[in-house]
C-alpha cells in the first residue's frame, strides 16, 4: 500500500541528492517517477532541482501537477466529456449524456452488487479510471508547500494508491515550523530525519541564518532562499547560544 512520506533535514543534509537518488532508483527499474519542486523555489532555475555534490534533474512545478490532478479528478466525479467523447477512467457517454461503462447500458441503474443500491456516476468513474503515468510522486523542498497542497498530495496516495515522498526543512531560522512541514508532521504515513551534524559533532537540528559578518540572526523574512553562505546547520546548544563556529 503506498504511503505518505516526510523526510526532513537540516540544511546540508542532503535531502535533494536523497529525492534525486530515489528517482534514479525509480528510473533503473523501468518506472516513471514524478520530479517536482514549488514554484517559489527558483535558485537552480525555473525547473530544475540540482544538489551541493552535484546531482541534478528536470522537474516539474507542484502546482501545475495538482492543478491538473484537480482538473482529472473533476472529469471523473463530474462525468465531463473529454475530446474523444470518454471521461478519463474509460467512462463514455452516450448521446443524452447518460454515463455508461462497465458494460451498462445507457439508462441502466448501476447497483453497488452488496445492498442493491444504485451508485452515482462519480462513483462508477472513480471505480474505472485510467492508470496515471506516473509510479511515484518525489517532491522536494517540501517545506513551501501550503497545508492544502499537502492535503492533495495525500489525496493522491490514497485514491490511487500512488507513493508521494517529500524532502524538506523542518523548521525556519527562528526554529519556527514551515506550513507544508508541519502538516506534513501531522498527517504522513512515515516520517524519517535525514541527519546532519553541528560544526561541534552532535546532530545538527536547527537552520542558523547568517548575517554578512557570519552572526547568528534572530530576526526576518521566514523565506530567504540561499546556500552555505547564508545558513549553517546547528545542534540546539550552540544554535540557542548562537555559536555559528568554534570560539576562537
Amino acid at each position: 500500500m503506498a504511503k505518505l512520506y516526510f523526510k526532513f533535514g537540516a540544511m546540508g543534509a542532503s535531502k535533494t541528492a536523497n529525492a534525486l537518488m530515489v528517482r534514479y532508483n525509480y528510473l533503473e527499474r523501468g518506472k516513471r517517477p514524478l520530479l517536482l519542486k514549488p514554484r517559489l523555489d527558483c535558485r537552480d532555475g525555473k525547473t530544475m532541482i540540482r544538489s551541493r555534490i552535484g546531482l541534478e534533474a528536470e522537474c516539474g512545478f507542484v502546482e501545475d501537477f495538482l492543478d491538473e490532478m484537480a482538473a482529472y479528478e473533476a472529469e471523473v466525479d463530474g462525468g465531463v466529456v473529454t475530446g474523444d467523447g470518454a471521461v478519463a477512467g474509460d467512462v463514455a457517454a452516450t448521446g443524452d449524456g447518460a454515463m455508461v461503462g462497465d458494460g451498462a447500458v445507457a439508462g441502466d441503474v448501476a447497483t453497488d452488487g452488496v445492498t442493491g443500491g444504485a451508485v452515482d456516476d462519480g462513483a462508477r468513474a472513480r471505480e474505472t479510471r485510467k492508470p496515471l503515468d506516473f509510479d511515484a510522486v518525489i517532491v522536494d523542498e517540501a517545506q513551501f508547500l501550503t497545508a492544502e497542497q499537502v492535503d492533495a498530495l495525500a489525496r493522491i496516495v490514497d485514491e490511487f494508491d500512488i507513493p508521494v515522498m517529500c524532502y524538506g526543512l523542518r523548521t525556519d531560522f527562528r526554529g519556527v515550523g514551515f506550513e507544508g512541514s508541519t502538516r506534513l508532521l501531522l498527517i504522513a504515513d512515515k516520517i524519517e530525519a535525514i541527519k546532519t551534524v553541528c560544526w561541534c559533532g552532535k546532530a545538527a537540528c536547527f537552520n542558523a541564518r547568517l548575517d554578512a559578518d557570519g552572526h547568528v540572526m534572530r530576526e526576518g523574512d521566514q523565506i530567504l532562499l540561499g546556500g552555505n553562505g547564508t545558513y549553517i546547520s546547528l545542534c540546539r546548544k550552540h544554535y540557542y547560544a548562537g555559536l555559528a563556529s568554534r570560539p576562537e
